[in-house]
């Protein structure tokens, strides 16, 4: 099948001398964040600590471009690592390098029996697909229980549309996966959402501000008022202000487990508390 498919590609030849976006060398960052959240609020982290750049846009997965307005703006910020470093996995110059194909997928999973209907369980469905970015906070309020999101980071341009055989004790259930097919980009870079946006600075104007200190560290970066998040206190993106919204090929069918002797924690038994995805 995989043959098939490629006798069907396209190929084309692109001449050498090519290059986009070469104006922005050495004014600009290319930075992975080191989760979802911070991906969808990083406009909000700028913010809070005092910080301005000319642009940002979105590459995909957790990606982004950040554009100074000159090339001693974005030394300045790549030499403050201790502002970025809780941010970004990884943070380089942009330098015309290629890219990983990487993009966030929003699963929808239709089917799962409502004794079933867990985090633990919507987890494991979607960490079958991808790197795990995201799952729903279940309330037994939600007027809705016939399909929940999930999201996931994967690194195919293929759309995802495949049946999931679930088992559990001696039951099996088919699980209906089917990505949304709305364009997802995260609210930080998203121009319609309702928001304060992030400061862009004239070419003159610097995004660190060194008054007084000289040593071209950002400010106000040890004073009470700004903290990174931490770890163990991440954004909430299902419930924040800046929710994430969600925006096919059929495979062979996939197959997963349910973990033995599971049972959904409303059951009043202990389950799976050390259970860690991705």
């Amino acid at each position: 099948m995989e043959e098939a498919i490629r006798g069907r590609e396209k190929s084309i030849v692109v001449p050498d001398k090519t290059g986009a976006f070469n104006d922005l060398f050495g004014m600009a960052l290319v930075g992975r964040t080191v989760d979802l959240e911070t991906l969808v609020d990083f406009d909000k982290l700028l913010r809070i600590a005092k910080l301005s750049v000319a642009n940002l846009q979105y590459l995909g997965g957790l990606s982004l471009l950040i554009s100074f307005p000159d090339a001693e703006s974005a030394r300045k910020f790549m030499d403050a690592k201790k502002v970025w470093g809780p941010w970004f996995s990884k943070l380089d110059f942009w330098s015309g390098q290629t890219l990983p194909l990487e993009r966030v997928a929003w699963l929808k999973l239709c089917g799962i029996p409502l004794h079933l209907l867990d985090p633990v369980v919507l987890g494991l469905i979607g960490d079958s697909f991808g790197k795990l970015l995201h799952v729903p906070k279940l309330h037994e309020e939600d007027l809705d229980l016939s399909m929940v999101r999930v999201g996931v980071l994967v690194g195919n341009p293929g759309r995802i549309k495949k049946m999931v055989t679930m088992r559990w004790k001696d039951k099996a259930f088919r699980i209906w996966v089917e990505e949304d097919s709305d364009v997802w980009i995260p609210d930080s870079v998203d121009k319609d959402v309702d928001s304060d946006g992030v400061d862009i600075l004239s070419p003159e104007v610097s995004p660190v501000d060194d008054s007084g200190s000289g040593s071209g560290e950002m400010e106000g970066l040890q004073s009470s008022e700004f903290e990174v998040p931490a770890e163990e206190t991440p954004i909430n993106v299902g419930s924040g202000s800046q929710t994430c919204m969600s925006p096919r090929r059929v495979e062979r069918e996939k197959v997963m487990m349910c973990p033995v002797g599971w049972v959904p924690r409303w059951w009043g038994q202990e389950v799976m508390g050390n259970l860690r995805w991705g």
